[in-house]
C-alpha cells in the first residue's frame, strides 16, 4: 500500500473517530498526525486522558502481511496463561492462609489450660467415707 493511501486512510479514520467522540460531547485533542486524546473523568472523580493511536499496519518485513487474527489468537492464549497463573497463585495463597489459621488455632488450644469438668459429688469418695458411700458417722 502506498504511503499516500495509508495517510489518507489514517486521516479519514481520525476524523470519523473525532466526530464520534465530539458527538458524544467529548473534547478531542489532536496531538499528532496519527493520534488524538480525549479527556475523561474517572469513577473516583479524577481527570485523566485516553490516547488513541491510528495506524495502518503493513505486517512483517517478510511480506506475509498483517494478520490480526493470529495476533488475537496469541493474545487470547496469553490471557489464558495469565488467568491460570493467577488461579494457581490464589490457590497457593488461600492454602497458606488456611495453614496459618490452623496453626494458630492449634497453638491456642495447646496454650489454653485444659478445663476439666467438675465431677459429680455422688462419685467422689471422701476420706471419711467407705466405698459403699456410708460414713463412720452413719
Amino acid at each position: 500500500m502506498k504511503v499516500a493511501i495509508k495517510t489518507a486512510l489514517r486521516e479519514e479514520m481520525i476524523q470519523r473517530l473525532s466526530n464520534f467522540f465530539e458527538g458524544e460531547g467529548d473534547e478531542v485533542i489532536i496531538i499528532n498526525n496519527t493520534s488524538f486524546s480525549v479527556p475523561v473523568v474517572t469513577t473516583d472523580g479524577e481527570e485523566s486522558f485516553l490516547e488513541i493511536n491510528i495506524k495502518v499496519p503493513t505486517g512483517p518485513k517478510d511480506g506475509s502481511g498483517y494478520n490480526p487474527y493470529n495476533l488475537r489468537e496469541a493474545f487470547l492464549a496469553e490471557k489464558a496463561i495469565q488467568a491460570e497463573k493467577a488461579k494457581v497463585a490464589k490457590e497457593k495463597k488461600d492454602k497458606a492462609i488456611a495453614e496459618k489459621k490452623a496453626k494458630a488455632e492449634t497453638k491456642v488450644k495447646k496454650e489454653s489450660p485444659v478445663q476439666e469438668e467438675p465431677e459429680d459429688d455422688d462419685d467422689v469418695i471422701y476420706d471419711d467415707q467407705f466405698s459403699d458411700g456410708t460414713s463412720e458417722l452413719d
